[in-house]
């Protein structure tokens, strides 16, 4: 799997038949979608899905679940989403597996995260945590605090 970043919490994932693209609101920020009629698109929450970027792409999801997307595994559970109170699970975590190989995307999640989080995202390959605080993003302790829970290979 090739994981490119476009900016924000903006990721592309593609495999040899199959582009997904998580988090793209990059209309909303200025610049230009990377959708297409090509591409499935994931958002890790409603305060990051884009309709208009969903619009131009085969199949958009923004809810948790199991999904077979071409030759992908996709496997998405509720989190509390960064600035939800406590119990509020707005935010979504995914992990999209293929050939052997995870990547897990938290998007912005509260720091505190659940059991059925770590269950999923430990030991993934690649662990994509969006990083700066100001109120919208985990700052570098909650990340810290994570990522020792979950122990990745690697961490974008």
């Amino acid at each position: 799997m090739e994981l490119e970043f476009f900016g924000g919490n903006c990721f592309r994932i593609k495999t040899k038949s199959t582009t997904l693209v998580v988090d793209d609101n990059l209309s909303k920020l200025g610049k230009k979608s990377i959708q297409s009629d090509k591409t499935v698109a994931f958002y890790t929450s409603n305060n990051v899905f884009d309709e208009r970027a969903a619009a131009q792409s085969r199949l958009s999801f923004v809810t948790p679940g199991e999904f077979e997307v071409g030759d992908v595994t996709v496997n998405g559970v509720q989190a509390r989403g960064h600035m939800d109170e406590e119990g509020k699970l707005t935010a979504n975590v995914f992990q999209f597996m293929h050939g052997g190989q995870t990547i897990s995307v938290l998007g912005h999640v509260h720091p505190d995260i659940s059991d059925e989080v770590v269950e999923l995202i430990s030991g993934t390959d690649v662990l994509v945590v969006p990083v700066g605080g100001n109120g919208f993003t985990l700052d570098p302790v909650g990340a810290a605090s994570i990522i020792k829970k979950t122990e990745p290979n690697v961490v974008v």
